[in-house]
């Protein structure tokens, strides 16, 4: 009996450590409010889509159901920066992420991530190591028409994803 117990309380701070998001990891290093958050809900995409007369950006536009944007990019302490991002890096180093993208250019690093259930793309990450900024795009997701989309979308680092149709 003893021994299931233990088990169980080991599966429950496992499973608490798994749970971990990056608005927690971001308020770990930094306390709340000393970060920007962005939360975009899909409703404003389906917005946009229904008023575009770009049949490709309204079909990006209607799958995304979210865009979430943390971002330190004002963060002038070198360590919180570096042990921040090794949290964000750590968090991504799982079976759950697979990186898809890396471009690494001067001193600027931004990797995208992609998160799939069954053969659908349902997230796209990118994290961006200059500007200590995750974005987290939500949805049915495709990636060429996302690269199209990010012409319009002006967010520092969503740019990257024109390199798509380049390769």
């Amino acid at each position: 009996m003893k021994t299931i117990i233990v088990s169980i309380l080991t599966l429950v701070f496992v499973a608490t450590g798994w749970s971990q998001n990056l608005s927690s990891i971001y308020q770990q290093h930094l306390g709340d409010g000393n970060y920007t958050k962005v939360q975009i809900n899909g409703e404003l995409f389906k917005l946009a889509a229904s008023m575009s007369d770009d049949k490709d950006n309204m079909s990006a536009a209607e799958g995304i159901t979210g865009i979430r944007i943390l971002s330190a990019d004002d963060l002038k302490d070198e360590a919180i920066r570096k042990n921040l991002m090794t949290d964000i890096w750590a968090f991504f180093e799982n079976e759950s992420y697979v990186e898809f993208m890396r471009v690494e250019e001067n001193n600027e690093k931004v990797v995208f991530y992609l998160k799939k259930s069954g053969k659908k793309i349902v997230e796209l990450s990118l994290v961006v190591d200059d500007d200590v900024t995750v974005i987290q795009i939500n949805g049915d997701l495709d990636l060429a028409q996302m690269s199209k989309l990010s012409n319009t979308m002006n967010i520092k680092g969503m740019d990257k994803l024109e390199e798509i149709e380049e390769k």
